[in-house]
Protein backbone atom coordinates (compact mmCIF):
# COMPACT_ATOMS: atom_id res chain seq x y z
CA UNK A 1 0.00 0.00 0.00
CA UNK A 2 1.23 3.20 -0.72
CA UNK A 3 0.94 6.20 2.18
CA UNK A 4 -0.72 9.30 1.23
CA UNK A 5 0.46 13.01 2.54
CA UNK A 6 -2.17 15.68 2.86
CA UNK A 7 0.12 18.85 3.45
CA UNK A 8 -1.86 21.41 4.32
CA UNK A 9 -2.10 25.49 3.43
CA UNK A 10 1.79 25.28 1.93
CA UNK A 11 1.49 28.93 0.82
CA UNK A 12 2.13 29.41 4.08
CA UNK A 13 5.18 27.76 4.42
CA UNK A 14 8.62 29.40 4.84
CA UNK A 15 9.82 32.86 6.33
CA UNK A 16 10.40 31.55 9.58
CA UNK A 17 13.48 30.74 11.25
CA UNK A 18 12.86 26.96 10.70
CA UNK A 19 11.72 27.14 7.48
CA UNK A 20 10.53 23.48 6.14
CA UNK A 21 11.39 24.62 2.13
CA UNK A 22 13.75 22.82 1.52
CA UNK A 23 12.29 19.49 2.78
CA UNK A 24 9.69 19.95 0.87
CA UNK A 25 11.53 20.46 -2.47
CA UNK A 26 13.48 17.38 -1.94
CA UNK A 27 10.29 15.05 -0.50
CA UNK A 28 8.75 16.27 -3.76
CA UNK A 29 11.15 15.57 -5.91
CA UNK A 30 11.31 12.20 -7.64
CA UNK A 31 15.01 12.37 -8.16
CA UNK A 32 16.01 12.96 -4.34
CA UNK A 33 13.00 11.56 -2.44
CA UNK A 34 13.67 7.36 -3.24
CA UNK A 35 16.50 8.09 -0.82
CA UNK A 36 14.50 10.56 1.93
CA UNK A 37 16.51 10.76 5.33
CA UNK A 38 14.43 11.62 7.72
CA UNK A 39 16.76 13.92 10.37
CA UNK A 40 14.35 13.50 13.03
CA UNK A 41 14.57 9.68 13.27
CA UNK A 42 17.59 9.59 11.14
CA UNK A 43 16.13 6.87 9.29
CA UNK A 44 15.88 6.72 5.46
CA UNK A 45 12.47 6.84 3.73
CA UNK A 46 11.51 5.70 0.10
CA UNK A 47 9.02 8.07 -0.47
CA UNK A 48 8.85 7.70 -4.39
CA UNK A 49 5.51 5.83 -4.40
CA UNK A 50 4.00 8.57 -2.20
CA UNK A 51 1.35 10.92 -3.09
CA UNK A 52 1.12 14.21 -1.86
CA UNK A 53 -1.71 16.43 -1.86
CA UNK A 54 -1.11 19.90 -1.04
CA UNK A 55 -4.08 23.00 -0.34
CA UNK A 56 -3.71 26.60 -0.19
CA UNK A 57 -5.58 29.18 -0.06
CA UNK A 58 -3.22 31.73 -1.96
CA UNK A 59 -1.38 30.16 -5.21
CA UNK A 60 0.09 32.81 -5.72
CA UNK A 61 1.79 32.32 -2.22
CA UNK A 62 3.48 29.02 -2.91
CA UNK A 63 7.51 28.94 -3.34
CA UNK A 64 7.90 28.89 -7.44
CA UNK A 65 9.92 25.95 -7.06
CA UNK A 66 7.40 23.87 -5.16
CA UNK A 67 5.00 25.06 -7.34
CA UNK A 68 6.90 23.60 -10.50
CA UNK A 69 6.51 20.19 -8.31
CA UNK A 70 3.01 20.13 -8.76
CA UNK A 71 -0.07 19.89 -10.49
CA UNK A 72 -2.66 22.60 -9.28
CA UNK A 73 -6.38 21.87 -9.18
CA UNK A 74 -8.04 25.13 -8.71
CA UNK A 75 -11.68 24.44 -6.72
CA UNK A 76 -14.58 27.47 -6.56
CA UNK A 77 -15.33 29.19 -3.40
CA UNK A 78 -18.91 28.48 -2.18
CA UNK A 79 -21.82 30.97 -3.32
CA UNK A 80 -23.47 33.09 -0.82
CA UNK A 81 -26.49 30.39 -1.35
CA UNK A 82 -24.33 27.69 -0.45
CA UNK A 83 -22.68 29.44 2.90
CA UNK A 84 -26.47 30.12 3.20
CA UNK A 85 -27.25 26.67 3.43
CA UNK A 86 -24.10 25.39 5.18
CA UNK A 87 -24.90 27.93 7.76
CA UNK A 88 -28.40 26.67 8.58
CA UNK A 89 -27.60 23.33 8.47
CA UNK A 90 -24.67 22.98 10.04
CA UNK A 91 -22.87 25.58 11.55
CA UNK A 92 -25.98 27.18 14.02
CA UNK A 93 -27.45 23.83 14.89
CA UNK A 94 -23.91 22.48 15.88
CA UNK A 95 -23.41 25.99 17.78
CA UNK A 96 -26.64 25.82 19.60
CA UNK A 97 -25.92 22.42 20.58
CA UNK A 98 -21.96 23.29 21.84
CA UNK A 99 -23.12 25.82 23.72
CA UNK A 100 -26.05 23.77 24.94
CA UNK A 101 -28.76 26.93 24.37
CA UNK A 102 -31.34 24.90 22.32
CA UNK A 103 -33.29 26.07 25.47
CA UNK A 104 -32.18 29.46 25.37
CA UNK A 105 -34.72 32.13 23.63
CA UNK A 106 -32.03 33.23 21.41
CA UNK A 107 -33.46 34.40 18.05
CA UNK A 108 -30.80 34.93 15.02
CA UNK A 109 -32.96 36.87 12.23
CA UNK A 110 -32.58 36.16 9.16
CA UNK A 111 -31.27 39.55 7.98
CA UNK A 112 -28.21 38.68 10.26
CA UNK A 113 -27.90 35.66 8.09
CA UNK A 114 -27.75 36.85 4.83
CA UNK A 115 -25.25 39.57 5.57
CA UNK A 116 -23.29 37.23 7.40
CA UNK A 117 -23.39 34.61 3.98
CA UNK A 118 -21.62 37.74 2.18
CA UNK A 119 -18.62 36.92 3.83
CA UNK A 120 -16.63 34.25 1.86
CA UNK A 121 -14.52 31.85 4.46
CA UNK A 122 -17.20 29.49 5.82
CA UNK A 123 -14.84 29.39 9.36
CA UNK A 124 -14.88 33.27 9.35
CA UNK A 125 -18.73 33.14 9.25
CA UNK A 126 -18.65 30.46 11.88
CA UNK A 127 -16.15 32.56 14.07
CA UNK A 128 -18.42 35.63 13.83
CA UNK A 129 -21.26 33.63 14.62
CA UNK A 130 -19.76 32.54 17.62
CA UNK A 131 -19.24 35.72 18.62
CA UNK A 132 -22.61 36.44 18.42
CA UNK A 133 -24.25 33.64 20.35
CA UNK A 134 -22.17 34.31 23.30
CA UNK A 135 -22.95 37.64 23.17
CA UNK A 136 -26.55 36.89 23.59
CA UNK A 137 -26.08 34.07 25.99
CA UNK A 138 -24.11 37.25 27.89
CA UNK A 139 -27.43 39.05 27.76
CA UNK A 140 -29.54 36.14 28.95
CA UNK A 141 -27.63 35.16 31.74
CA UNK A 142 -25.98 38.34 32.94
CA UNK A 143 -27.71 40.88 31.87
CA UNK A 144 -31.20 38.49 32.98
CA UNK A 145 -32.99 39.82 29.63
CA UNK A 146 -36.04 37.18 28.84
CA UNK A 147 -35.21 37.30 25.47
CA UNK A 148 -32.40 37.97 23.18
CA UNK A 149 -32.74 38.97 18.81
CA UNK A 150 -29.96 39.04 17.01
CA UNK A 151 -30.59 41.28 14.73
CA UNK A 152 -28.64 43.49 12.32
CA UNK A 153 -28.01 46.29 15.21
CA UNK A 154 -26.87 43.81 17.78
CA UNK A 155 -25.12 42.31 15.41
CA UNK A 156 -23.12 45.25 13.74
CA UNK A 157 -20.12 45.20 15.70
CA UNK A 158 -19.41 42.17 14.69
CA UNK A 159 -20.54 42.23 10.96
CA UNK A 160 -18.83 45.62 10.43
CA UNK A 161 -15.32 43.26 11.26
CA UNK A 162 -16.28 40.90 8.86
CA UNK A 163 -16.72 43.40 6.41
CA UNK A 164 -13.81 44.83 6.84
CA UNK A 165 -11.90 41.56 6.49
CA UNK A 166 -13.51 40.99 3.62
CA UNK A 167 -12.76 43.95 1.76
CA UNK A 168 -9.26 43.52 2.49
CA UNK A 169 -8.65 40.60 1.72
CA UNK A 170 -9.28 38.01 4.49
CA UNK A 171 -12.81 36.45 2.58
CA UNK A 172 -11.28 34.32 -0.07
Amino acid sequence: MDPLFLLDEVDKVGGRHDDPMSALLEILDPEQNTHFIDRYLEFPVDLSKAMFICTANEPGAIHEALLDRMEMIEFRAYTEPEREIILRKYIIPKIIKEYRLDTFPIVLKEEVILRLCKTKQIRQIEKKLRRLYRMAAVQIFVMKKSEQVIDLAFAQPVIATSEKESSIGFGR
